[in-house]
């Protein structure tokens, strides 16, 4: 048993899927709070685990228990780029996951998360990415929907990323049935990654070098030897430099914080009924039935009193959020009267933040588009969130970043400072915001 009682209840328990007993237990610690390079990774012969500790996260903790169940404490050497070796090890634990009964599912949040993510590597042509993504998909329920993206947009480069899904299913489910067991061997994950890098290479997507120079990111799994350097360490020391944090815990220089405009766009839609001046507020609770037409969306068909009013509310609709002008219809819905809301992106080195609603009164819906597509400027977002009327509210992944989209250290570190001073409360998601505007 672990030998340590974890307090956070989001956190989980590797200890119990591990091959072998060991004495140690392991860290978990919070990805969403950490500049890791990805929201789930684990390191086998450290004993540590990042995963987002949040009780949405769910796919992304059983994808990294899958890891510690059935991946090698010491992954094999190869000479190619290590993200093709990873990506299939991904479907191998996927299919393995889903063979047992507990398949990795990501919610509607992470599934826009990842298409519009696929998309923008089918627009750029980055043949590298759309094959590392396509493949780690196996196994998941993100698999039917990108094979739809690739047979909407037929192509050459799409019709060989869709061979290879097949294919790379077909050989890791028959090497499955062939151990007579739950998940296919490693071996054979490692044969099939071989024979990838060897298309990708006669086909360009790698160098001479045999690496590929797209940012694509994905899960790390591995260990960290004293005194040399596997793979996926310096793939990790690329991605962590690409998240303005340097190899080893250092930080590289810092960041500047976008330049930020503030606009107000037209309160010309009522923000919900009310007679009589009283403010009310629709609950999925109660005794008084009165929004019978929220039943689709929310099911929050009764009638209660709204809170004081007052308070503000800053949402990041940066493309990490992947939020579409829908959900913030949605958000916007459960926001009671005398409150603020502002939504904020950046591109470059500028950004606006544009205020959505305040007071009675809503922007309609062609005026919740996006500025951009990066954060850039999370900080001046935050300053000016400060300034107004509480209580605070901030829905956001987290990840803050300054000019070029580029994060660090110094910069994170006023974001959360800024957050303690000012009394700021971050939320993860649409669900969590619409809860905490519901309460009474």
């Amino acid at each position: 048993m672990v030998a340590e009682h974890r307090r956070h209840v989001c956190s989980p328990y590797p200890e119990l899927v591990e091959r072998e007993v060991r004495d140690a237990p392991y860290r978990i610690r919070d990805s969403l709070r950490e500049a890791v390079p990805s929201r789930g990774m684990v390191d086998l012969r450290n004993r540590v685990m990042w995963v987002p500790l949040e009780p949405g996260a769910r796919s992304v903790t059983r994808h990294e228990l899958g890891h510690v169940a059935w991946s090698p404490e010491h992954p094999a050497r190869v000479r190619f780029d290590a993200r093709v070796l990873l990506c299939v090890e991904d479907a191998r634990v996927n299919l393995g996951l889903a063979a047992v009964g507990l398949p990795v599912v990501e919610d509607a949040e992470g599934r826009a998360r990842v298409e519009l993510l696929f998309a923008r590597d089918a627009k750029r042509r980055d043949g590298f990415a759309l094959l590392m993504r396509a493949l780690a998909s196996i196994g998941t329920n993100l698999e039917a929907a990108l094979e739809a993206q690739l047979s909407a947009s037929p192509g050459p480069l799409e019709e060989f990323v869709a061979g290879w899904m097949v294919r790379a299913r077909s050989e890791l489910e028959t090497a499955r049935a062939r151990a007579r067991g739950v998940v296919a061997t490693y071996e054979c994950g490692v044969a099939l990654a071989r024979r990838l890098a060897r298309e990708l290479r006669a086909l360009g997507l790698l160098d001479a070098k045999e690496q590929a120079h797209s940012p694509v990111l994905v899960c790390c799994v591995g260990a960290r030897h004293a005194g040399e350097g596997l793979p996926g360490d310096r793939l990790r020391a690329e991605r962590l430099r690409a998240l303005g944090v340097a190899p080893g815990g250092g930080e590289l220089p810092a960041v500047e914080a976008g330049s930020l405009r503030v606009e107000a766009a037209p309160l010309t839609v009522p923000l919900r009924r009310n007679r009589g001046g009283r403010a009310w507020r629709a609950s999925d609770e109660g005794s008084v039935v009165r929004y019978l037409h929220r039943w689709p969306v929310d099911r929050a068909v009764f009638r209660r009193r709204a809170r004081g009013g007052g308070g503000t509310l800053l949402v990041d609709t940066s493309g990490s959020m992947s939020l579409a002008a829908s959900d913030l219809d949605r958000l916007l819905l459960a926001t009671p009267h005398g409150m603020r809301v502002a939504i904020y992106s950046g591109s470059g080195e500028v950004g606006e933040l544009r205020i959505v609603a305040d007071g009675h009164r809503r922007a309609a819906a062609e005026h919740l588009k996006r500025f951009g597509v990066g954060n850039v400027v999370d900080l001046p977002a935050l300053r000016w969130l400060g300034r107004q009327p509480g209580p605070r509210l901030w829905l956001s992944d987290g990840g803050v970043t300054g000019v070029g989209d580029r994060a660090c250290d110094h910069l994170r570190e006023r974001c959360l400072e800024l957050c303690r001073r000012a009394r700021v409360r971050r939320v993860a998601t649409i669900d969590e915001a619409t809860e905490w505007l519901r309460r009474p």
